[in-house]
């Protein structure tokens, strides 16, 4: 009797050539089981190397006591035969098929071998019709075997889920059978070899003839691999499709929900020819377009096929990528749009996309913005974009420190693009409508310009306060959006207070995080300039050098937002000895705001910077002018600008000293005679006790008087002068009597 395996099982494809691969292999118990059910007799297995030894068959023959022999594939016999030469192994095996139970297991992939078909052939005749039992392993498909009656068919089940974790228990580190299934061959690939390519092999293996169109269409499909769609997709009648489709779930490469195991599909599409995806590909899209499938669902087939040649495939791919747009998956939306514009052909659809991709890109990648505002800004001027579409580019010119495309463009008088490139009579926002938006916003795109008005505002008028409630509650909106310009944001804003601050290293940490490229634009000016101002404070100088050395482009310089570079240049000039170079950036900037009617002291103290630059000049009663016009313009009370114009306004007093002292002894001298402690005159005039008593010790000596209560008759004139002194200091750094709100 034959008893003719059909590998419908993860079992199919190499089984023998798995079981004989090594000897004791795990899988010998479960053999031995299914024999047994056969032939209801106990069986012994003999796998491996022990297969060809030269010593095992004429053993077995002369013992009678080896149950079963595992001949293997045909390399294998051929193997045996060579090895073999105290008797002829087919002679061995029929004797032993005589006498008890023989199993010989050939490989079904070595059916085809010319030695493998011809030895099953002369062993099934020389057994006889009375054999036991010969076991061969096979697919559905006859293969041509002279084979007589009568033998039967067993249909082998897959291997269960315990019996694959139990043969993965050392040798992996995770349990394979979910991702792959219990067939045999795809079992031995991932335990023996982890390579992907390796595995890929087998899967394929196993596959061959129509079972590969529909797997690779099941594994391109995914989700809409309905039997309805596959049909179609693969130009199949249901009947024969509903065949394969068994013959897959019967091999095991098929999930409980019949989707391909995880690692069964990578490997499936992995493998696929480039040409046959792309044609698979693209009749899914043409089918699922027919069955008004959602258009992300068809977009994702055109993406993959790389074409979207037909009329209809340019909407769905712009109306998948408005809905990724909205998901913030903006890099899918951009590939989606790339792809349409690829195969677009009229100007007003082009330019159209393009503008929907410069959206995109703007958010996800702002450095590829430039070559798209390019192309757009010519688009727009020779009519081919829709008005709203010309406004929103305006914006994003304007983003981009383009003033002449974001001017022109503009769609009347555009408060941001006036924000961004202000001219004389621009309005000036208050800090406390900048609070009262920023508390009730919820970070979107449609709202960044305000809320970007809203900050460079309060930051201007020193008002902004990363510990106030309304900030607490928007930084954690922006960091539920993800939204990079969202961050960048607020980033250069705790930059700019913790500089504020006195902290500059910090300032220079968050100011880091919040600069996304080496491009100019309004979007990263603020973290910047804060960067380059606090690593001159460190004293980094080298680095700063290197970054201001690189002027603003033109354009940008137009803007509040390129003053910032010009004034952190300013500022690395006066801290490596070139205050005059100084003085000319902070002239500039001073220049222009005066002609915009703009006062930005937090950002942009132009005076308090060109008081101190002339100061170092020599020019005193200039730096005294303007470090009082900065007093008497800044409208934060007890701002860190007013504290410097403080301190500026200090130095530059008159010189009202005796003969015998000097200007600095003179201010000490008549604080003391005034009554002040030496820790009062050390905060007022913003030097250390210890330099207060060695002035203290110097006037003694010089005034011939013993002490602090007999200064008043020694400096009289120096005591008038001190305390006039005094009290415009306190005004100042207090903001009493000066500035407006």
């Amino acid at each position: 009797m034959v008893v003719r395996l059909e590998s419908f099982s993860e079992l199919d494809g190499s089984p023998l050539e798995l079981l004989g691969a090594s000897l004791a292999t795990p899988l010998e118990p479960m053999l031995a089981v299914l024999i047994e059910r056969i032939t209801a007799a106990p069986i012994t297995v003999v796998t491996g190397p022990s297969a060809v030894d030269p010593a095992v068959l004429p053993r077995a023959a002369g013992r009678r006591s080896a149950d079963l022999l595992f001949a293997g594939s045909g390399p294998l016999l051929a193997t045996a035969r060579r090895l073999v030469t105290e008797d002829d192994p087919m002679a061995v095996i029929a004797g032993l098929s005589r006498l008890t139970f023989v199993a010989v297991l050939v490989d079904d992939a070595d059916l085809g071998d010319p030695d493998c078909r011809a030895f099953v052939d002369d062993l099934h005749r020389r057994a006889g019709a009375d054999a036991p039992i010969v076991v061969f392993a096979c697919r559905g498909a006859e293969r041509p075997l002279s084979l007589g009656e009568p033998y039967r068919r067993l249909r082998l089940r897959p291997l269960p889920a315990a019996a694959v974790t139990e043969l993965s228990r050392g040798r992996v580190s995770d349990d394979v059978y979910p991702s792959i299934g219990g067939n045999a061959v795809l079992v031995e690939a991932a335990l023996d070899d982890v390579a992907p390519a390796a595995f890929g092999r087998a899967v394929h293996r196993v596959l061959g003839g129509e079972l590969t169109p529909v797997a690779q269409a099941i594994a391109v499909l995914g989700e809409q691999a309905e039997p309805f769609v596959l049909s179609r997709v693969l130009g199949m009648t249901p009947g024969r499709l509903g065949e394969l489709f068994d013959e897959l779930i019967a091999i095991g490469l098929l999930a409980p929900d019949h989707t391909l195991r995880s690692r069964v599909r990578t490997a499936v599409l992995t493998g696929a020819e480039p040409a046959a995806s792309r044609r698979l590909n693209l009749r899914a899209a043409e089918v699922l377009h027919q069955d008004a499938a959602p258009a992300p669902v068809v977009a994702r087939h055109l993406l993959a096929a790389g074409v979207a040649a037909e009329p209809w495939a340019s909407a769905v791919l712009c109306e998948a990528a408005g809905q990724a747009a909205r998901e913030r998956r903006f890099d899918e939306a951009a590939a989606q749009l790339t792809l349409a514009l690829d195969w677009s052909a009229a100007p007003a659809a082009r330019a159209e996309i393009r503008s929907r991709l410069l959206d995109v890109r703007w958010w996800s990648d702002p450095a590829q913005a430039g070559d798209l505002l390019t192309a757009l800004m010519a688009a727009a001027r020779d009519g081919h974009l829709a008005p709203e579409r010309t406004a929103r580019l305006a914006r994003l010119a304007a983003w981009q420190g383009r003033a002449d495309d974001a001017l022109v463009a503009r769609d009347g008088d555009d408060r941001w693009v006036r924000h961004v490139f202000p001219g004389p009579g621009t309005v000036v926002h208050s800090a406390a409508a900048a609070v009262e938006m920023l508390r009730h916003l919820t970070p979107g795109e449609a709202n960044l310009e305000d809320a970007q008005i809203a900050v460079f505002t309060l930051l201007g008028l020193e008002r902004f306060d990363p510990d106030q409630p309304w900030f607490g509650r928007l930084a954690r909106a922006v960091a539920v959006s993800e939204l990079p310009p969202w961050q960048s944001l607020l980033a250069g804003a705790r930059a700019a207070a913790a500089l504020w601050a006195g902290d500059p290293g910090r300032a220079a940490a968050v100011a880091r995080r919040a600069i996304g490229d080496d491009r100019w634009s309004v979007r990263e000016a603020v973290p910047r300039a804060v960067l380059l101002l606090a690593l001159t404070e460190l004293g980094q100088h080298a680095e700063v050098a290197a970054a201001v050395t690189v002027p603003a482009p033109a354009d940008l310089t137009r803007s509040p937002y390129g003053l910032l570079h010009l004034r952190a240049r300013g500022r690395h000039h006066l801290a490596t000895g070139a205050p005059q170079r100084a003085a000319d950036d902070f002239r500039t900037i001073g220049d222009r705001l005066t002609s915009w009617g703009i006062e930005a002291p937090g950002l942009l103290p132009w005076r308090a910077d060109l008081s101190e630059a002339l100061l170092r000049l020599g020019d005193r009663d200039t730096a005294r002018q303007l470090a009082e016009e900065h007093l008497t313009r800044s409208p934060a009370p007890s701002s860190w600008s007013r504290t410097r114009a403080a301190q500026l306004l200090a130095t530059t007093l008159p010189d009202t000293a005796p003969p015998r002292l000097t200007r600095a002894e003179a201010k000490v001298a008549g604080l003391a005679a005034r009554g002040h402690t030496n820790r009062e005159i050390s905060a007022q005039l913003y030097i250390t006790m210890s330099t207060v008593e060695q002035h203290l010790t110097r006037i003694y000596r010089k005034l011939g008087v013993a002490r602090r209560d007999e200064l008043g008759d020694a400096v009289p004139q120096a005591r008038c002068s001190a305390a006039s002194a005094d009290s415009r200091i306190r005004r100042a750094a207090s903001g009493s009597g000066t500035g407006r709100e």
